[in-house]
């Protein structure tokens, strides 16, 4: 499909996701997410009955680097099925049709998919996908009120927990407290840090696609100096969780030579995120195991939740799979 059927798409996704918010939003969103990525417009498939477009399935360009070997992937996005057309075996048609697709027709090597571990998941790994990374989910409570609020509700554990996330912040507040020569400053995304791995597959983080991305993701960034000389950069949003505001950390990254470790550093983020957003209720952020930044994390209190990890999985066409990745939050829809 193309953009002669935008209004049939954001119909299917908005009645399939049960959005609120007014559907001219959704609109707007979906054209500015999957017509105007600087790359290429998104392959998106959909399944028609009766002349009705009633389940979709849309493909994000990527473009990734190994070495100097350019690599062109599509991301599964936004899947869904009309509530009236659920159960009839829809939504797996779609992506059967879409992989078949996308092999014999496309530029594109691969897929990969960062699926609901409740719906998409078990259905994606059924068809063969295959599981690149299972991610932490870390929380660092912000907001004590508000964080119990938000994962307990209104209980009398609230009061407790409000005195947990004190205790649970003090190593990201002593650390800070020493170490207050070190500027933040909010920036364009020009001056963001990408530690990218050559030996790994790695995004092709260029200019025109960041900005593109932070603008759909509605994502903002900071970047840390000593000095006048930049250190570490962090690209973050706000999301919303049961009425709350959270704090989403997408990327952080340290330069190679810095003279502050990345835990002060880091820290220096935090604390300028709960100054700038002391209402909300927690800072979020996903990790994969092993990685420097998981232990920094792990070392700044911040606690696995036990909401469902997610999965990065890939289809399983030239062996993709086994290949070494390098990802951030902020690669990724």
């Amino acid at each position: 499909m193309d953009n002669t059927t935008i209004d049939a798409q954001v119909r299917v996704y908005h009645a399939a996701f049960n959005k609120t918010a007014p559907i001219e939003d959704t609109k707007a969103q979906w054209i500015k997410k999957h017509y105007e990525n600087p790359i290429e417009n998104s392959l998106i498939f959909g399944a028609i009955e009766e002349g009705e477009l009633v389940g979709l399935n849309a493909y994000l360009p990527s473009r990734y680097k190994l070495g100097e070997e350019t690599i062109y992937l599509l991301q599964s996005c936004e899947s869904g099925v009309l509530p009236s057309q659920q159960g009839k075996g829809i939504w797996g048609k779609v992506v059967r049709y879409a992989v078949n697709y996308i092999e014999k027709n496309t530029k594109y090597v691969g897929i990969i998919g960062f699926p609901n571990y409740r719906n998409s998941y078990p259905g994606f790994k059924k068809m063969g996908w295959k599981t690149l990374y299972e991610m932490n989910n870390l929380i660092l409570a912000n907001n004590g009120k508000a964080f119990a609020k938000s994962l307990f509700g209104e209980r009398k554990l609230l009061r407790v927990l409000g005195q947990v996330s004190v205790l649970q912040r003090l190593p990201v507040g002593i650390i800070s407290l020493f170490h207050n020569n070190i500027r933040v400053e909010e920036n364009n995304f020009k001056d963001v840090v990408w530690m990218d791995d050559k030996d790994r597959i790695t995004i092709d983080h260029f200019d025109e696609w960041c900005t593109w991305k932070a603008d759909y993701k509605q994502m903002s960034s900071i970047t840390l100096y000593k000095d006048d000389i930049p250190l570490a950069s962090c690209i973050y949003g706000i999301d919303h969780f049961d009425g709350n505001e959270v704090i989403r950390l997408d990327h952080f990254a340290v330069k190679d030579g810095s003279s502050i470790s990345s835990k002060v550093l880091l820290s220096r983020a935090l604390s300028f995120f709960k100054k700038k957003y002391p209402q909300a209720a927690f800072v979020r952020t996903w990790t994969m195991n092993g990685t420097d930044l998981n232990r920094q994390l792990k070392k700044l209190l911040f606690l696995r939740s036990s909401h469902p990890n997610p999965f990065i999985l890939t289809e399983p066409t030239e062996n993709l799979a086994n290949k070494d990745w390098d990802l951030s939050f902020f690669d990724l829809d």
